[in-house]
């Protein structure tokens, strides 16, 4: 993976005089770049804003070759637990993606700390416009890999939650999903099931949550407990009538040997209550949850999946990742089915661009599919 970094040059080297200035540009240049990523990683104290860019191309079957950029940053003053050995700051993610086939996505999100930690704005908003494939709604839909029509997707989401810190290492707090998706270049309608196309949601809520992890984005021990309820009701203009979505996952992080971290994570998505748009449905596959796995090709009202994770520093800011998992789509609880269970595992190289802040190359393996991600963060 060619990586590429951009960085202010403050000053230049003295060099000697038969060195003409042409291999002396050259040669600060490339110095300069060289020390930008041996200390990236080295984290401040000073409270200022830290932030550094990186990015590269990549290529996957479905979306073609594309360039992604990525500017990471941490900034506010850290705030420690001697006790649990934990380092926090605020952070910020920009990222930017795109693709020969058309996909473009831009957005942020982050963590912002309010007063010594004793709140929390985590925020992910972001657009996109991507050709897609679609198979339907349900397991059988989906089930045959090449059973899809190709559309056009047009995206915003804006999902943000406030917590305030109740005691300890609980929060709990008002939360919102707004939301807007269109599908453009449909050929094959009836695959909606006489949906509209064009659905926008606005969904008010509470969220809980129990943080013990040492830091949010490349964690090494401790729980990450979160569920939040969402409401959608008709008179907030929620055209398909009122429904409501649950979502909850707990993640667990322990130390195994030396540089190991054992990571688990358990996640389900319910929607009920109502008559769900296809934008809503709880889906799998992507950057996050069974990597490997085509995002939106399992779609259905409930989702659960599984996921156990080695990770293993393994020279300098290097480390690799093996996983494992499992997980499906139902209407409804009693139409769980255990065959219908999908298998999922991987392999991944991370590099240390920040302090607790990896670039991830991750390579996924589902039931009879693959999928490349290059990402900044752990999935998990």
């Amino acid at each position: 993976m060619l990586m590429i970094a951009h960085q202010c040059l403050a000053s230049e080297n003295e060099r000697n005089d038969t060195v003409s200035p042409t291999e002396s540009v050259k040669g600060n240049v490339f110095s300069s770049v060289i020390d930008y990523f041996r200390t990236s990683n080295v984290p401040r104290d000073d409270g200022r804003f830290d932030i550094s860019f990186i990015g590269g191309p990549h290529y996957s079957s479905d979306s073609g070759l594309g360039v992604g950029i990525v500017a990471s940053g941490v900034y506010g003053m850290p705030v420690t637990d001697s006790l649990r050995n934990r380092r926090m700051q605020s952070e910020v993610s920009l990222y930017f993606d795109i693709t020969t086939n058309g996909f473009i996505v831009v957005g942020v999100r982050g963590m912002q700390m309010f007063h010594n930690d004793r709140s929390r704005l985590n925020y992910d908003v972001f657009f996109t416009h991507n050709p897609r494939r679609f198979w339907g709604i349900g397991y059988e839909m989906a089930r045959d890999n090449d059973n899809y029509t190709k559309y056009t997707r047009l995206s915003f989401s804006a999902d943000l939650e406030y917590l305030y810190r109740i005691g300890g290492d609980f929060f709990i707090g008002p939360t919102v999903d707004i939301n807007w998706a269109g599908a453009r270049k449909v050929t094959e309608p009836w695959r909606w099931d006489g949906q509209e196309l064009a659905v926008a949601n606005f969904g008010p809520g509470l969220a809980v949550s129990l943080d013990t992890r040492d830091n949010t984005t490349a964690p090494s021990k401790g729980v990450h407990v979160a569920l939040s309820q969402k409401f959608f009701p008709k008179f907030l203009g929620n055209k398909r009538g009122a429904f409501m979505m649950t979502r909850a996952f707990t993640s667990v992080y322990t130390p195994m040997w030396r540089g190991s971290v054992l990571a688990l994570r358990l996640h389900c998505a319910l929607t009920y209550g109502g008559d769900v748009p296809w934008t809503m449905l709880p889906t799998f596959g992507g950057s996050q949850s069974m990597r490997g796995y085509y995002e939106g090709q399992y779609s259905d009202r409930m989702e659960t999946d599984a996921t156990v994770e080695i990770r293993q520093h393994v020279w300098h800011r290097s480390g690799i990742v093996l996983w494992a998992g499992m997980g499906s789509v139902f209407p409804k609880f009693t139409a769980f089915k255990w065959e219908r269970v999908l298998p999922n595992g991987g392999i991944g190289y991370r590099w240390e661009f920040k302090k607790n802040s990896n670039v991830r190359i991750d390579l996924g393996f589902g039931k009879g599919q693959m999928g490349f991600i290059f990402n900044i963060n752990e999935a998990f």
